[in-house]
């Protein structure tokens, strides 16, 4: 169940949080944990891709059945250490530099939210001005074709759907 491989995670992460302090499991780990400044070679990381393939649900009033939406998103550059870094600098740089247009897209405001959440189509068009990819390919099983939709946030982010991996 769910609880399960909850619990294993949360012990697995104690596990390695304690292989770091305890002298008998530090040594222990050294053997095994990547040394300080090991890591992929730069031209693996030059070389670095990805994509996530979505499906997304809309939210729909009980009884009727939600859209489908499929799409993906990747980068060309590393994801460990280029791609991911650039998202947090990317979404850094919009919390600060474009107030005004997440306010003028509907921002939400409040406690704790994902970056979609709090920052949305601001930050996918920052996203793809770096280099980034967000592609919206089928709805409820249709193709659905770029020059076909009123605008590129249309197809990078359809209305209402909560995205699923």
């Amino acid at each position: 169940s769910g609880f399960a491989v909850a619990n294993i995670i949360a012990a697995f992460t104690g596990l390695v949080g304690m292989s770091m302090v305890v002298p008998g499991l530090k040594q222990l780990a050294s053997r095994v944990m990547p040394a300080p400044g090991e890591g992929p070679s730069e031209a693996d990381r030059k070389g670095g891709s990805w994509v996530t393939n979505l499906t997304a649900l809309t939210e729909e009033a009980p009884g009727d059945a939600p859209t489908v939406v499929k799409g993906f998103c990747s980068d060309k550059r590393d994801p460990g250490y280029w791609s991911t870094s650039r998202m947090l600098l990317e979404a850094g740089l919009c919390l600060v530099m474009n107030e005004a247009e997440m306010e003028a897209a509907g921002r939400r405001k409040g406690g704790v939210m994902t970056a979609a959440a709090a920052m949305g189509m601001v930050l996918v068009d920052r996203l793809r001005a770096a280099g980034y990819t967000f592609k919206v390919t089928e709805v409820n099983g249709k193709p659905v074709e770029a020059s076909a939709a009123k605008s590129k946030s249309e197809v990078a982010q359809p209305q209402s759907a909560s995205m699923a991996a």
